[in-house]
């Protein structure tokens, strides 16, 4: 993971988390500036099922999940009983940082599900914060975000110690968020843990500056080419950047972003293709990519509901000017079949290699060889 996701806080989804925060008179906005950060997380309401949030107050916080994410449930645990609420989507119980075997109980009771989101915002005593990440990061979901709030500007540094121990398999963000007001608060500094396996798969948003998004969907949803099109055996149409110019051009403006995502700064572009699913019946079928896909970037440009693609067996739903990231020739992926499908789902495949891929080495014609010796492997193994 990396700072690509914690910069540049101008997100078009923070005014909106923020209008919700206020709305129910928590202080992650108004003191806190935490928007900033959360429209950049945790963007992607349909990957968020499960929330668990360490220290419940008066409940503010626990509203806006459920608002931001109507599906998902809502967990909760506080050490004051009179703060316990069930509501719909929301659960809660006693729990107590002092008395970290109460989390046991917790869990016990919950059943081990995985959380997409965590958040500790009970009592900001770093001992008793630290040995409760000890016992529920394990609870985290292989996409999912450990968020530590509130820490005080002198606990910075005994984090950073702390979690050094970690950086093997957590990526670790320290955000200040201090300077973002006019007077600082001492306890804005977060601490953003997650799985290094988003190195490899993921999901993205605003991927493009509004006015390139718009240049590039308009391109292709008024394609003439497609009008005369018949499609392949997966309901899709396909234009590649051999004629189509154009991806060739955002492939190099996206170039930042893969190297950003995948951590190489020597990825380089290999080939992109557009497709528009337009059948009615619209399918993906179960594959790992033999052509020159080390590294996708996945983008929907246009589409009434979103389709899932199942990534590793993890499913993801984009939206517009959302991506999905992946390594195609590594991981297995598909789309499940959408039978009575009138909608137009438009697509762009930007994929990027090595430079030593073969793509480049032996040609792009080797792929024919690969092809041919999968069959043969096929074959041999019915």
């Amino acid at each position: 993971m990396s700072n690509y996701f914690l910069n540049n806080f101008d997100s078009k989804n923070a005014t909106y988390f923020k209008d919700i925060f206020n709305k129910y008179q928590t202080d992650k906005a108004s003191q806190h500036g935490y928007h900033h950060i959360y429209s950049k997380l945790f963007y992607n309401k349909n990957n968020v099922k499960n929330i668990f949030e360490i220290g419940i107050g008066y409940g503010a916080s626990s509203k806006c999940w459920r608002e931001i994410y109507p599906d998902a449930k809502v967990f909760l645990v506080d050490n004051i009983e009179k703060y316990l609420i069930n509501d719909i989507n929301i659960f809660s119980m006693y729990a107590d940082q002092e008395k970290i075997e109460t989390f046991d109980t917790f869990r016990n009771s919950t059943g081990e599900i995985y959380y997409d989101i965590i958040i500790d915002d009970a009592s900001h005593i770093f001992d008793l914060t630290y040995n409760t990440f000890l016992k529920v990061i394990p609870w985290m979901s292989d996409s999912g975000w450990y968020i530590i709030e509130d820490i005080k500007k002198e606990d910075v540094e005994k984090w950073k110690h702390k979690l050094s121990n970690f950086v093997d398999s957590y990526d670790i963000h320290y955000i200040d968020l201090n300077n973002l007001y006019p007077t600082p608060i001492s306890d804005s500094f977060v601490v953003a843990i997650s799985k290094k396996i988003n190195r490899e798969i993921g999901i993205i948003s605003n991927v493009l500056k509004d006015n390139d998004f718009n240049i590039l969907k308009n391109y292709f949803i008024n394609n003439i080419k497609l009008n005369n099109m018949g499609t392949d055996e997966f309901g899709r149409k396909l234009l590649s950047d051999n004629s189509e110019s154009i991806l060739k051009d955002f492939s190099n403006i996206l170039l930042p972003k893969a190297r950003e995502f995948f951590n190489s700064n020597t990825l380089i572009p290999s080939y992109s293709l557009f497709a528009e699913y337009s059948s009615e019946t619209i399918s993906l079928h179960r594959h790992k990519d033999a052509n020159a896909c080390t590294y996708t970037l996945d983008l929907v440009l246009y589409q009434k509901d979103p389709w899932p693609i199942f990534v590793n067996d993890i499913d993801f739903l984009a939206n517009e000017n959302e991506a999905v990231m992946f390594m195609g020739e590594k991981y297995e992926h598909w789309r499940e079949t959408k039978y009575n499908n009138y909608d137009k789902i438009g697509v762009v495949f930007f994929h990027y290699v090595e430079p030593d891929h073969w793509y480049f080495t032996e040609g792009p014609g080797y792929v024919e060889k690969i092809r041919e010796q999968m069959r043969s492997n096929n074959a041999s193994n019915n």
